[in-house]
């Protein structure tokens, strides 16, 4: 196919999938560039590695329930360090029958979609929680609606941070990535 550039997009999250395009870029000769969405820094935002860490301090700081925010993929470490009984999900519905295996039906809600700040409220009310756990996903996956919310409703909240790899050459504005590849080409 006379490939001669890859732009790694993916997820913040998917870094499997950055760690195979990296590998395939050295191996073929190609040359890689990131883009990842652009990060803010939330100050009343407790920033953590992992989320056991995330999980260990919602248990610390929480005395209600604790609203999930981060996709099936780590709810079960969640789910184990801070109880099956505490712990609500938001999880996409395509994962709801995963989700079932994990927590009661009566924690669980199948959606798809980014948000509203309102919306998010709304779900830490009714919910009864006074802890959100979520991950660095950028604006694109919401997160920016996500820490609002639960600003109004008076949460705290603890954010997974992305993981770090170390990339030859990265964006975060499509505009410089754009510009960047048209003297490429």
């Amino acid at each position: 196919y006379n490939i001669f550039l890859i732009i790694d997009a993916t997820h913040p999250f998917a870094i499997n999938a950055s760690k195979r395009a990296l590998s395939i870029s050295k191996e073929c000769n190609i040359k890689y560039i990131r883009y990842e969405r652009p990060q803010k820094r939330y100050k009343d935002a407790i920033y953590v590695k992992d989320f056991k860490e995330a999980s260990k301090i919602a248990l610390k700081i929480g005395k209600k329930n604790i609203l999930y925010l981060a996709g099936i993929k780590n709810l079960n470490t969640v789910a184990g360090i801070v109880g099956k009984n505490r712990l609500i999900a938001r999880v996409l519905p395509i994962s709801v029958n995963k989700a079932l295996e994990i927590l009661p039906s009566k924690n669980i809600m199948g959606m798809e979609g980014v948000f509203s700040r309102e919306f998010n409220k709304i779900l830490i009310l009714e919910y009864n929680c006074d802890v959100l756990i979520t991950k660095d996903s950028g604006d694109r996956g919401g997160l920016n609606e996500k820490v609002l919310g639960a600003m109004d409703a008076d949460a705290k909240i603890i954010i997974v941070e992305r993981p770090k790899m170390d990339y030859p050459i990265l964006f975060n504005s499509i505009e410089e990535l754009v510009d960047y590849t048209k003297d490429l080409i």
